[in-house]
């Protein structure tokens, strides 16, 4: 069974006869048609529709393709292409839907090894489906290979990413007007998050506002249990808001 599979088994409880839109937020430090690494971070936002959903995964949804020699996404009907945003437009958009809803409320999702773009910004739609759609969806895609072939490569990609990732969190805290930052992290993505989090709590206590999150999911963590058990020393509140879920 593949990750992703377990993962949406997990996530996903009841089945949905209707579809249904969903608009998901992203960052990521990809090439979204070529799925290399980019210095650049790029933001934007990709609303699709999905069709019915079982208890392993989403069905009737149409992935983009790029075509390469025109340099445009293939748009379907189904599902547009992604829209980039500058900075200033992606978060004036995403204050604005954080008003529309009641908890004020978001969460970053951060996937695991074996995922393309598209994979990435569909698990975070259905998580937030079937989780609370009250909550708005936000993803952080890195360079992972999409392929199950490149594990260790994508442990390079996954170490490399954590500059890009920190900046990406410091501006969901300091640039929304979200009540609360939940982190919700599946396989190889925990390393990402556990990085990005020990370096806050060594920089907290020397800010004025030190940067805090809300519930913290970890889904089948691929993490060094030494970093994981510094993080949690370190964020001693983290602990009674940390959730872990076993493959």
């Amino acid at each position: 069974m593949k990750l992703r599979g377990a993962l949406l088994s997990i996530l996903v409880f009841l089945t949905s006869q209707h579809a249904f839109s969903q608009k998901v937020f992203f960052g990521t430090n990809r090439n979204p048609a070529t799925l290399e690494r980019q210095e650049s971070l790029q933001l934007g936002t990709w609303e699709f529709q999905l069709g019915s959903i079982n208890k392993m995964l989403a069905q009737e949804i149409r992935k983009p393709k790029f075509d390469r020699e025109n340099n445009k996404w293939d748009d379907g009907k189904q599902l547009p292409s992604p829209l980039f945003m500058r900075e200033n437009s992606f978060f004036s958009e995403l204050n604005l839907a954080l008003e529309n809803t009641q908890k004020k409320s978001l969460f970053v999702f951060v996937h695991g090894f074996d995922n393309t773009f598209e994979t990435a910004v569909e698990t975070a739609g259905i998580i937030s489906k079937n989780i609370d759609p009250d909550l708005i969806p936000v993803v952080f895609s890195w360079p992972s290979h999409g392929k199950a072939g490149f594990y260790t490569q994508d442990e390079t990609m996954v170490e490399v990413s954590r500059m890009s990732f920190e900046l990406f969190l410091k501006t969901m805290f300091t640039q929304t007007k979200a009540t609360k930052i939940h982190l919700i992290s599946h396989s190889m993505g925990n390393r990402l998050v556990l990085e990005v989090l020990e370096r806050f709590a060594r920089v907290n206590a020397y800010v004025e506002k030190p940067i805090t999150f809300g519930q913290w999911i970890m889904i089948a963590p691929d993490v060094n249990m030494d970093t994981f058990s510094m993080v949690m020393l370190l964020n001693p509140a983290l602990r009674t808001r940390l959730q872990i879920k076993r493959i």
